[in-house]
């Protein structure tokens, strides 16, 4: 044999890494730390993909449309006890029925699978 080449790389026949871990005089103490190290890469790779799974599916479930604060009803309610001027409940009450309108129109388009864009208002959905 040659002096100061691998004796691995002398042998006739090609040995794989694998080989040469299970060939190495290992203690006690360096398996078990292997055997821990690698149990960190496995939790590790499970927790990252429990992470990404959620990430996933969070990003996949549509949002909830923001309550708009006040319904039809509960103007009427505000009306009836006097809280509210006609000229008010009119203002409010139209702008509850846009806020409805704009969010059936963005419902409408997501069904159809038009892109997030400007409506006919200028208005982004």
């Amino acid at each position: 044999m040659v002096q100061g080449l691998d004796p691995v790389l002398t042998h006739r026949r090609p040995m794989h890494y694998s080989c040469l871990l299970l060939d190495a005089d290992l203690t006690q103490k360096q398996w078990v730390q292997i055997v821990i190290a690698s149990g960190i890469v496995v939790v590790l790779l499970l927790g990252g993909f429990v992470v990404v799974s959620h990430v996933k599916q969070r990003l996949q479930t549509p949002d909830e449309p923001a309550a708009s604060g006040f319904s039809l009803s509960d103007l009427r309610k505000l009306y009836k006890q006097g809280q509210m001027s006609a000229e008010e409940f009119a203002k409010a009450k139209e702008k509850v029925v846009e806020a409805a309108r704009r969010a059936a129109e963005r419902a409408e388009a997501r069904q159809r699978g038009v892109g997030k864009g400007p409506d006919k208002s200028g208005r982004l959905f």
